[in-house]
């Protein structure tokens, strides 16, 4: 299982070993002339320089071209073997076009053009169109590495962008996502503030009316209760959301609902005509529902007004028994930066969002719980 690992990962260095005990098998076979140890020496030090290509891109196969010249000396034919011999020039010259930037591969090319022209010279078994036939051949090998090595390069440089992208984007949609809790966090933390002063008032009032007015200091308890139970519920939320810096001040209450046609005549104001349909009897929203279904509706005109850049929108709500429907739609574009903020808040209050292009127009649909629960 190692050996096939590092198999795949080198072929390169398993062929280089192959090419050197063939060649040394040659040697000391006695099928090659001028002394077996001089071949076996010759033919290894013109081959395993190459497994440090790596280290020595230009210097590996420099040497193994200036050691089959050397090595042509020893005989007329002192190659340890004609097509291992070729095999091998065939890789040097690999090694020289695929490792090397253009002018070192150039010029190892060229000196291993001489060291073709000299074999070819020297050995007795090769004539002159076999060596021109050979230097096509290993001019061919030489420009065939270089191309490929250089696209792999690209491809590699681009799968790396490609996943770097890839990574800012998400990094820049955590931060999105995190600075839009905190500013939820923030207004929540508002509207719990405005439910505990509310609360600090009612039982005050409650507390003067007790001996006067038990009934109606009942009343007053009552309602405290459910103020109490309200802010519990919103707290609750916050705290799911994030935890606020120590000293931060808590926001005023953003609006609300009773709000949306102030907001409606600011978005016209800005460039972009809004139709506002109300459906239905508006309900008394529970305070985090109805800040976060105002926000929806702001969030959706925005984007549409920045980014779309529509002729026309339309609002409409629809108040139910148990949900409040809002639905925002526009006849701009897709490109939309993902409307982060809205998904945040419907995931808050456990309700439920679509968006996307329907009949020629860009919608947002929003359902929200018209109580907060008390989770």
């Amino acid at each position: 299982m190692r050996f096939a690992s590092w198999l795949k990962r080198r072929p390169l260095d398993a062929l280089v070993i192959v090419l050197t005990a063939a060649q040394q098998l040659e040697a000391w076979s006695g099928s090659a002339p001028g002394g077996s140890l001089a071949v076996s020496v010759a033919t290894a030090m013109w081959t395993l320089p190459l497994l440090l290509r790596h280290r020595f891109p230009f210097a590996a196969p420099a040497f193994a071209f200036g050691v089959q010249i050397v090595s042509t000396f020893l005989g007329p034919d002192a190659f340890a073997g004609e097509d291992t011999g070729f095999a091998v020039i065939l890789l040097t010259f690999w090694v020289a076009g695929a490792y090397n930037e253009r002018a070192q591969a150039a010029a190892l090319t060229a000196i291993g053009f001489a060291a073709i022209a000299v074999v070819e010279r020297r050995d007795v078994r090769i004539d002159t169109d076999e060596g021109i036939t050979g230097m096509v051949a290993c001019g061919v090998v030489a420009l065939i590495a270089y191309v490929h090595e250089r696209r792999g390069r690209r491809s590699a440089a681009l799968e790396e962008q490609a996943t770097r992208l890839t990574h800012d984007r998400e990094a820049q949609a955590r931060a999105a996502v995190a600075a839009e809790r905190a500013r939820i966090g923030r207004e929540l933390g508002g509207v719990v503030a405005q439910g505990l002063a509310a609360m600090t008032t009612r039982a005050r009032t409650a507390r003067g009316l007790l001996d006067e007015d038990p009934a109606r200091a009942r009343e007053v308890i009552v309602a405290l209760e459910e103020t109490g139970r309200e802010a519990l519920g919103e707290l609750r939320r916050l705290l799911g959301i994030l935890h606020p810096s120590p000293g931060e001040p808590l926001l005023v209450p953003t609006p609300g609902m009773d709000d949306l046609d102030a907001l409606v005549q600011r978005a016209q104001a800005a460039g972009l005509p809004v139709a506002l349909t109300v459906e239905g009897v508006p309900a008394v929203l529970a305070p985090g529902v109805d800040l976060a279904a105002y926000r929806i509706v702001q969030d959706a005109l925005t984007d549409a007004l920045e980014h779309a850049q529509p002729a026309a929108a339309r609002v409409a709500v629809r108040y139910g028994r148990d949900t409040i429907a809002l639905e925002v739609s526009d006849d701009g574009d897709d490109g939309r930066p993902g409307l982060v903020s809205l998904r945040e808040r419907v995931a808050v209050y456990g309700g439920e969002v679509e968006a996307g292009r329907t009949g020629g127009e860009y919608v947002v649909r929003v359902a929200l719980p018209v109580e907060a629960g008390h989770a």
